[in-house]
């Protein structure tokens, strides 16, 4: 949650830490537990975008950058969004102790687990090469769209992945929820979803994006207007390591890399193959600012011609002057 103003959520938590309950914070949500209170005092991290601000608003907090995760007793915190795997298995470790923790890495393909400490991470702030967002936001007005397909039994973080990956502050593509005909699909623990469209109904898809290691295994997904599916969890591993993969292969891997930046994701084992940076990108707004000028520049040429014309009244010739 990034709203810090929500009365009910932050009595919940403060009645829950007074109860006794291990709080635990993900990402931007340690400013919501930062506004309940239930932070000060400890030590705590939050996503390196957000600690500057949190820095100042919540002073009575010993914030910490570098570092997946802070256990600090009763708090435990984690940086930016996927150190919330890390922050999660800590809470397994303490409920149940680190070869169960080890296990639910293993099961959801996390393989950067530490058992018993955080991993340190590198302390972010922006550089020149994040530039890459505000040029996709502003001038990649031809991004696709992308047709995501839900299959029965999908798995919840493979879903997930695709959604969060390609969206969120790298604009790789529009999304859009499709099925092959079904008005419901059941995730493989129960989550039901609502497809947006079927895919007989969606010609505007420029690529069929279709998540989940079974239906890449099965290679059954349906073609339609002449669409491949892209199996985005054929190879083994995290689940966001295929959409981080085909970005860079279809968009560049600065995109990928700001993404990941912003996922606080590992991505250093992952091989990424695609152009290093989209020049034709930058260019648009180079060739956007020649043609403002340009305009602008015949506009006043416009504008002196007229002024220099004979001085007209009501369509009459002005008087000649008298010799």
């Amino acid at each position: 949650m990034p709203r810090t103003d929500e009365p009910a959520v932050l009595d919940f938590l403060r009645r829950q830490a007074g109860g006794g309950a291990l709080i635990l914070s993900v990402c931007v949500g340690g400013g919501v537990a930062a506004a309940a209170g239930v932070l000060d005092g400890h030590t705590a991290t939050s996503h390196w975008y957000y600690l500057d601000g949190l820095e100042k608003d919540f002073p009575e907090v010993r914030w910490q950058r570098g570092v997946r995760y802070v256990d600090d007793g009763q708090v435990i915190s984690t940086a930016g969004v996927l150190s919330g795997i890390d922050g999660t298995l800590r809470v397994i470790e303490r409920l149940a102790g680190t070869n169960v923790a080890a296990v639910a890495a293993e099961a959801v393909g996390w393989r950067h687990y530490s058992p018993g400490t955080p991993l340190p991470i590198p302390v972010q702030r922006f550089g020149a090469g994040d530039a890459i967002a505000a040029l996709n936001r502003s001038y990649r007005w031809d991004a696709p769209t992308a047709g995501v397909l839900l299959t029965e039994g999908v798995g919840e973080l493979e879903l997930a992945s695709v959604f969060v990956t390609y969206t969120e502050a790298v604009y790789a593509a529009r999304t859009l929820a499709v099925s092959s005909g079904a008005t419901t699909v059941r995730s493989r623990h129960g989550l039901t979803f609502v497809p947006r469209a079927t895919l007989a109904d969606a010609a505007q898809l420029d690529r069929l994006l279709v998540p989940g290691a079974a239906t890449a295994a099965r290679h059954d997904a349906p073609t339609t207007h002449d669409l491949r599916p892209t199996y985005l969890h054929a190879a083994p591993g995290f689940a966001s390591d295929g959409p981080l993969r085909d970005i860079a292969a279809n968009v560049d891997v600065a995109s990928t890399a700001w993404r990941a930046k912003l996922l606080e994701y590992p991505a250093g084992d992952i091989t990424l193959i695609g152009r290093g940076w989209p020049w034709e990108r930058t260019l648009r707004p180079v060739v956007l600012a020649l043609a403002g000028l340009a305009l602008l520049a015949g506009g006043l040429a416009v504008r002196r011609r007229w002024a220099r014309r004979p001085a007209q009244l009501d369509g009459h010739r002005a008087p000649a002057e008298v010799a």
